[in-house]
Order: structure tokens, then sequence, then C-alpha cells
């Protein structure tokens, strides 16, 4: 048995952390192997995982592929890593934190101030993720950069010293580690930057000797190790359903941790009969429900645990409705329908009561012009929703503002109707409480974000994809930052990403999530919390194979899986994740 239990340990930072040098390995190789000959047993965390059978074993142990995750990413600044750990923090947790970052920053001029907002905004996510963590914060090394780089590094190095210590919570610690002193840029780095075989073997040491002095002033030296507690079964009402509607049926899919429970809500299979599906939660009571208009014009409402549909209203059948939507139009917690009349461009708003609809018109669109993009979004943050849209031969933006009583239509914006738009979603991306538009040009993919100040959207371009091969993109606030984020596939790789919003710097930070298998076929994903943990899981179909494929946020990595379902799925399939029982 090891002398002492370190736990998982996350080295995070810049390439200092990721790299391995021109003529060795990394310092993270280094200090594994002074952690193993002082008997001490721990673990590797972190989203990126570099290393090969090459590296050398030791002791009869093998770095790879055991120990070869980490979280350093080279080039970062403070604020790229501050954006991304979020994300990166759903998929593990960290009992030890590493942290060597601020390079960059030196290198790039950015203002002390920000630096150290940024590092203490990092130490606050890494302590509130998990509140018995200890952090190690260096120091960071010299470089061969130049005088004026050097000063900077020594500003943020002493800044690191005063300010640090003062971040400590009453369980997680933060302690300074002085990589700095002692080490020579000269002779210690390859590029008079990146530590070579020397150097690496002297952050090893460092951090080797301020972790063990922390073992040992802690009396964690000779404790056995604490067992894990025994996992906690999560009861189905807390599990999110996968509802999945074809051409012909809507069935409900629950997982309990082993198998599936299939419910098909039969009162819904009356092929043909229904023209259009919505759903929201219409009575209030916390349950997504499921709305549906029939041939007749009639509206019903079901969900996974009723047996029976209920008539929920009517809506003419002689004119044709468009942009059906569910939408809390009055704020009284409950979802309203509301439909456009194609002929007359009038918007109508079926109010939900206690038991059913009350009609009343609220609004209208002129005729005279194409509108696309049409969504609903509280745009002015007064805690109604509203419907935004914009003309496709002006490309101005329109929002019919709600009132209590009816739309306020007002031009909000501009979008070029030049360019060809795509994956337009309304989301709350600097979280301001009103929400923005987001959209993506087809010709040169990029995102634009038109930023609401509850008054008009303002444009600015936040990044852009390489190529066309993305799935519609999912509005979900992913990192729980407050700021709503977009999670997105790419069909051909089978991979998920998410657009992690950063309104600070304006842009869009992608991070892989994981991979399918080859057979998923992508076309409708939805995300939800399938497992109960409280993390975001992404949810796709097998068209071939009859399974739904998930990737599960387990805490510790994405996990592939497949769940076999004994259902037929013909047509064009659409995906639901919520909480229908």
């Amino acid at each position: 048995m090891a002398v002492a239990q370190l736990g998982t340990v996350l080295p995070l930072g810049d390439s200092i952390t990721a790299t391995k040098s021109a003529d060795w390995y990394t310092y993270r190789y280094e200090l594994w192997k002074d952690l193993i000959d002082s008997d001490v047993d721990f673990e590797y965390v972190g989203s990126v995982q570099d290393g090969s059978q090459g590296f050398p074993s030791y002791q009869g142990q093998s770095f790879y592929p055991h120990f070869v995750s980490h979280e350093g990413h080279h080039g970062w600044t403070t604020a790229q890593i501050r954006s991304a750990l979020p994300g990166w923090l759903t998929n593990y947790d960290s009992d030890v934190v590493l942290l060597h970052l601020g390079t960059n920053d030196a290198l790039r001029n950015v203002s002390l101030s920000t630096t150290m907002q940024n590092l203490e905004q990092i130490i606050n996510l890494l302590q509130n993720d998990q509140p018995n963590t200890t952090i190690f914060i260096a120091q960071v090394l010299p470089t061969n950069r130049g005088a004026d780089v050097n000063q900077r590094i020594q500003n943020i190095n002493s800044a690191i010293a005063t300010q640090a210590p003062s971040w400590s919570t009453a369980t997680a610690a933060v302690m300074v580690v002085d990589q700095y002193t002692g080490f020579d840029p000269v002779t210690q780095t390859y590029d008079s930057l990146h530590p070579n075989r020397s150097g690496q073997e002297h952050l090893a040491s460092r951090w080797h000797d301020a972790v063990y002095q922390w073992l040992e002033e802690t009396g964690r030296i000779g404790q056995p190790p604490v067992e894990p507690p025994p996992p906690v079964e999560v009861p189905l009402s807390e599990r999110d359903e996968v509802l999945i509607r074809d051409n012909q049926t809507v069935t409900s899919v629950q997982w309990d941790g082993s198998n599936t429970s299939v419910r098909s809500m039969g009162a819904f299979e009356v092929s043909g009969s229904w023209s259009q599906f919505v759903y929201g939660d219409v009575n209030g009571d916390g349950k997504q429900d499921v709305v549906a208009r029939n041939a007749d014009g009639e509206w019903f409402v079901g969900n996974a645990s009723q047996s029976q549909l209920v008539r929920w209203g009517r809506w003419s059948t002689a004119v044709d409705w468009e942009h059906l939507q569910l939408a809390d139009l009055n704020g009284d917690g409950k979802d309203d329908l509301l439909g456009r009349v194609v002929q007359s461009g009038q918007w109508w708003a079926g109010l939900a009561g206690n038991d059913g609809l009350q009609n009343m018109l609220w609004g209208r669109w002129s005729t005279a012009v194409d509108w696309v993009d049409v969504l609903v979004g509280d745009v002015n943050g007064d805690g109604l929703d509203d419907v935004t849209g914009r003309v496709q031969q002006s490309g101005d933006w329109w929002t019919a503002v709600s009132s209590l009583v009816g739309f306020t239509n007002e031009k909000r914006g501009h979008w070029s109707n030049r360019v060809v738009w795509q994956d337009v979603r309304l989301a709350d991306v600097d979280g301001n409480g009103a929400f923005d538009l987001v959209g993506r040009t087809e010709q040169g993919h990029e995102w634009w974000v038109g930023l609401s100040d509850s008054l008009q959207f303002t444009n600015q371009k936040w990044g852009r994809w390489d190529d066309d091969d993305w799935g519609a993109p999912v509005v979900i606030d992913f990192d729980q930052d407050g700021n709503q984020d977009l999670v997105a596939v790419k069909r051909d790789a089978k991979e998920a990403y998410v657009l992690l919003a950063n309104p600070a710097e304006s842009v869009f930070q992608t991070l892989e999530l994981g991979r399918w298998a080859t057979g998923s076929s992508l076309t409708s994903i939805a995300v939800g919390d399938v497992n109960g943990d409280q993390k975001h899981d992404i949810v796709t179909t097998d068209l071939l194979n009859g399974t739904i494929d998930v990737l599960l946020a387990d805490g510790n990595a994405w996990q592939a899986v497949s769940w076999p379902v004994s259902i037929s799925l013909v047509g064009t399939i659409q995906l639901y994740v919520g909480d229908f029982l």
C-alpha cells in the first residue's frame, strides 16, 4: 500500500504544462516518477490525453495510457483558460490542482490587473466545483524572450505571492510554489521559452516538494486511503425522459441505470390525424407536456404518465397557421399557445387556463413581406416571452414585444440579406436576462451575435466553423455560468462539441465533448440529464440498429452508450429530453 493517497491531480495551464521538450518528456512524466519514489498514489485528470507507448516505464509501472491526461493548452492565456474551465470540470473531479499560467499573458502584454482577476476567477471556479480541492499555483518560469517580458513575469509572480494565499477558503487551500527562482531560461529551455529535460526536471521537483510537504503537514502520510462512498441510486423521478416522435408514434424512453423502460403514448398513435406538435408546461405542474392539434383543429394535451388526452381548445381550420410555438405570454408560469394566420398576418394566443385555452388576438405582422427565423424568447428581459423574426427582403429584425394583453412591434436590428443565415437561435449568451440573436453565415461559416440590451440588437462576430458538416445546435447553459451556450455535432465525424459563450472576449470557445458510434444518425440531437447526476447528456438515435445513443457526462469523461429500444422508427425523427413524468 502506498504511503499516501493524493487522489486526482489536475495539471492546468498552457504549453509548459502540455508540451514535451525536444529532448525529454513532460514535467508530468518526471513528477509521476518522483511521486512513485515517494510512494504516493495518484492519477492525472484532464480533457487532453497525449502520450505514447514510447514513454519509458518506471519501477514496473507504465505512464501510458493511465497517466496521460492533463489540461495544458498551447498558447492559451488566463482569459481563455477561465472561459473553457467550467466545461472541462463537468467531466472530472480534481483533488489537487497544479496551476502554471500567465506566461502567454506576459508575452501578449495583458495588463497585470486583468491577469490577476482571471487567475482569481479560475481559482474560484475550481473551488466551487470541488470545495475540498487543494490548489498549488506557480510563480511562473522566466523566459529568454526579452527584458520587458521577464519584467511582466516578475510582476505577475509578485502579485501571485501577495494575493493568491488570500484566495484560500476554509476547505480549499491555495499555496504558492516558486518555480521562477533557480530556473535558467538560457540553459533549461530549448527555444528560450519551453523547458528542456533539465527544465522539466526542475518543474517536477518543485511540484513534488510542495505537494509532499503539504502531505506531511496535513498528516496524510501513512494514512489509509479513504474509501469512496457507495454509489447513490438515482430514482426515476430525477432522470429526464427521452421523447421520440416519428411519423407514426410518440414514445417515452427512460433509463434506470441498467435498463430502459419504454412507454408508448398510444393516444397520439392515430396515423395522419395530428398536424402539429409542441412541447412545454401548459398546466403549470412543472412537468413537460405534449400538445398536439388534430385535423379538426382541436388541441389536446398529454404526457407520459397519462393514458388519456385532455382536450385543451380549438383553432379554426378555415385558415392556415404558421410559426406555432409555446411561450409564456402573460408571465403566469404556464406556457401559452401562439400562432400566426398566414392569410391575415394576425398573431393569436391561446392563453393557458386551468382547464383549457382562452383564445385572444395578440398582434399582427405584415403579409406584404416574408418572415424567416421566427423565434420565441424574452429579448428585453421583462420576464415575458416575445416573438422575433427577420424580414427576408430587407434583413431587418422585428420583435413583437409582449405585454399582458398583446404585442407591440419594434424594429430592433438588421442582418445582411446578401448572405444566407443558418442555425439562427435566440440565446442569452451574455447572461443579462435578455435573449440575444445567434446565427452562422453559410458562405464563411462565421458566427454572429446580435447582443440585446433590451432595446436593440448590436452585431458582433464571435468566431467561425471550419466547414458545413454540422448538425443544428441546441441552446443550453452547458457550463452553468449564467451564459447560454450551443451544443452541436459534426455529422461525418460523429463528434459532439459545445460552443461556450465568453462575452468578456466576444467569442465562442469550441470544446470537443466526445464521439458516438459510427451508426448514430445525428439527424436530431437533444440535451438533458438522463441519468440524474445533474450533468448535461447528449442524445441521438441510430436508425439502422434501433438504439438511442447517448454521450453520458459521468463526472470523469464522456461515455458513449447505446440503449436498445424495441420500437420501430419511421421517417423523420424528432427528439426531446425533459421531465415528462
